[in-house]
């Protein structure tokens, strides 16, 4: 493959990387949050 098409393949990987880190970045945050939230319902429950 010649240079120019390396290029453009290597900027297209890199656009359509962005979102997906972004996206994994969300999930694991959202993971986090519902540990967090299963770790509060359960001491709620263990109070009463």
């Amino acid at each position: 493959m010649n240079c120019s098409g390396e290029r453009l393949l290597g900027k297209a990987d890199k656009s359509f990387s962005q979102p997906l880190r972004l996206a994994n970045k969300i999930a694991q945050i959202n993971k986090a949050e519902t540990k967090v939230l299963s770790l509060i319902l359960s001491i709620e429950i263990s109070l009463y």
